[in-house]
């Protein structure tokens, strides 16, 4: 499609249309403050608009179709990713290049501090290739590693975690250092880390979900699964709330669900009318979640599936009118 549209997540207003790109989209994000947005298309250039529909800058120069564009954390720089083999840093107000980096990427990202650009392409041979830059000096690649699946950055940007088929590669900002954790062939299918890079999810096609302690020192937790509980359908996609008690995940069986990170619990199981769920994720700011499916269509919801706006404490004092057991605690209290 050329055509991206802005709807409203509370009560699904359709807000604004954007158009003007000359060939289909493959990438829109929100500005920080939610003020512009950044879109990568096809027609080998990014654009900047305003939340309206109105065309504030183009970012002309990509030689093949722009993969992914993505604004910094203080909104005033976008990265943008294309096929020509370059990844590119843009000023938003102006529309000027910044730097350029000699780096293939399909997909890119700031780190939360943006010091740092990262990215992952697909070498055609089912594996891909992970880079990653200061923003400052993109013509020295700080790393570059094959046969990678995924990558993330923790939110306060101390933390950036790297996954392979043999191997997980931590990296510590701060103290400039790195541990290689050896993962025995399992290759993985989502991965998460939380706020402060402290804790790490990660989990494989056919098992459960890995928890890591990446904080104080690297220990592995192991697989969550609550006595007597269902195993949980395999995770497409999984994501940590903002304050990390949380972790809201995109099923293999079409629904999403919301986990207590701290024991794996199921508190609450999403599922829109009649197609699969592709994607979930926690709306910056608010309580709510936002799903789209694989007809395309986008659902809002709360913690409590469409109810009034309430936090999964007061769900459980709600819904509970005595005191809760132990092991409602463990349950329900993060």
């Amino acid at each position: 499609p050329r055509v991206a549209t802005l709807w409203n997540s509370t009560n699904g207003a359709l807000m604004a249309t954007i158009s003007g790109h000359g060939a289909g989209l493959r990438d829109a994000q929100f500005s920080p403050d939610d003020q512009l947005i950044v879109t990568a298309s096809e027609d080998k250039t990014a654009r900047i608009w305003s939340t309206k529909g109105v065309s504030l800058q183009e970012l002309p120069g990509h030689q093949k179709l722009v993969n992914s564009a993505h604004f910094s954390p203080d909104g005033t720089r976008v990265a943008t990713a294309s096929d020509d083999g370059t990844s590119r840093i843009w000023a938003v107000l102006t529309g000027r290049r910044l730097s350029i980096a000699r780096l293939p990427m399909d997909d890119i990202a700031f780190s939360t501090d943006g010091r740092w650009a990262a990215g992952l392409h697909d070498d055609g041979d089912g594996s891909r290739t992970f880079g990653r830059w200061p923003t400052e000096s993109p013509e020295t690649p700080d790393q570059v590693v094959s046969n990678m699946s995924h990558f993330a950055f923790s939110g306060d940007g101390t933390t950036s975690v790297l996954v392979g088929s043999e191997v997980v590669w931590i990296w510590d900002s701060i103290k400039r250092s790195s541990n290689a954790i050896p993962i025995r062939n399992r290759k993985a299918a989502v991965l998460a880390l939380n706020h402060d890079g402290s804790l790490m999810l990660w989990s494989a096609a056919s098992e459960g979900a890995q928890f890591w302690q990446l904080k104080p020192a690297v220990r592995e937790l192991g697989v969550r699964t609550p006595e007597g509980a269902d195993p949980l359908p395999s995770m497409d996609t999984v994501a940590f709330s903002p304050d990390g008690r949380f972790l809201l995940a995109a099923m293999s069986d079409g629904t999403a669900g919301v986990l207590n990170a701290k024991n794996g619990y199921l508190i609450a199981t999403l599922r829109g009318p009649g197609s699969a769920l592709l994607r979930a994720t926690f709306v910056r700011g608010t309580d709510a979640v936002v799903t789209v499916n694989t007809n395309g269509d986008v659902r809002s919801f709360n913690t409590e599936e469409c109810g009034p706006k309430i936090s999964m404490l007061e769900l459980a004092n709600r819904r509970v009118t005595r005191r809760l057991t132990q092991a409602e605690k463990v349950r329900y209290l993060p």
